[in-house]
């Protein structure tokens, strides 16, 4: 696996965020997957002067960082000024960097059943462009209306407060390996309060196919009778590729009538998922030791057929 580098971004400063200046932020590293609350204490952290990627061709990688302020900070922002550059100007495009804020936000631990009386948590969890807003989706009639979020990175950070950032650094397989620098802007009321150096290393290698098969755990229903969990097929061939892009080959597939079951492997066969799919015995209707139909159908689709009984 390769390294991972995450950053903190300290700023201390007093009176309003127009007093600060980029003398006034520290920046310093904790590991990427450290849970990062609004009570995060980052004045211990040793400093350091950028935040380094280094990947592979044909891979994401991600890095972390966080904003710390004892002043209020209004709409603030982190953007990348420009493309990445070699020193032979070879450019890796700034639209491969995607940048978010972690949302915190209440959660029932991580259960099957959650018991009655049982308190929610505090997450840093959902990766967002704007936590500001609320997050909500809903149905009119068949089309479903996802949220909408602005496309820049927005957010407040009250005083003595910290914020999480992330950065998901997607290397195209044609990239040129080399070194690209570029520069990160901390922006709070439209002011620039910080340039941070940005390096990414592309490797002159692919990582090769990992010998473990992921499959991960899909609702998304084809059938419009699968209710909350019903995708139109434009996103659920969406979030197909997205679930192969970050390195699966197989997904679960929750439908109930041979139909619906076939329409699935279709989807998931246009998308080239390799397998394997894997059928919830439990939702297939129709004798419980009939599973012939359900096993053609994943045959003529070209997969092997595999069930997981539950219960």
């Amino acid at each position: 696996m390769n390294r991972r580098v995450s950053l903190v971004l300290l700023l201390v400063a007093w009176g309003s965020a127009a007093d600060l200046s980029a003398q006034d932020v520290l920046v310093y590293s904790k590991p990427l997957f450290a849970f990062v609350l609004p009570s995060e204490d980052a004045r211990e952290e040793k400093p350091i002067r950028g935040v380094t990627v280094v990947a592979a061709r044909g891979e994401y990688e991600a890095a972390m960082f966080v904003v710390h302020t004892p002043v209020d900070l209004k709409q603030v922002t982190v953007r990348l000024e420009r493309d990445l550059t070699t020193k032979r100007r070879t450019l890796f495009p700034k639209g491969n960097v995607d940048i978010r804020v972690v949302k915190v936000w209440k959660q029932f631990p991580p259960t099957v059943v959650v018991k009655p009386g049982t308190e929610p948590i505090v997450v840093p969890e959902l990766l967002v462009k704007d936590d500001t807003v609320a997050i909500s989706d809903g149905w009119r009639g068949r089309v479903y209306l996802p949220p909408s979020f602005p496309s820049e990175v927005r957010t407040d950070i009250p005083a003595g407060t910290s914020k999480q950032f992330w950065l998901t650094v997607w290397v195209p397989e044609e990239s040129q390996p080399g070194v690209y620098r570029g520069s990160l802007e901390i922006l709070a009321n439209r002011v620039v309060v910080k340039r941070l150096p940005l390096t990414l290393r592309i490797l002159p290698f692919r990582l090769p196919k990992p010998k473990k098969t992921f499959v991960i755990y899909f609702r998304g229903r084809v059938s419009e009778t699968g209710g909350a969990e019903y995708l139109p097929e434009s996103i659920y061939l969406a979030q197909l590729k997205d679930i192969k892009a970050h390195g699966f080959s197989g997904v679960t597939i929750y439908e109930t009538e041979p139909e619906a079951v076939e329409e699935a492997f279709r989807r998931v066969q246009k998308v080239g998922l390799e397998g394997p799919i894997v059928q919830m015995v439990a939702f297939l209707k129709g004798p419980a030791a009939d599973l012939r139909p359900f096993v053609e159908i994943a045959r003529r689709f070209g997969y092997t057929p595999f069930f997981l009984r539950t219960g």
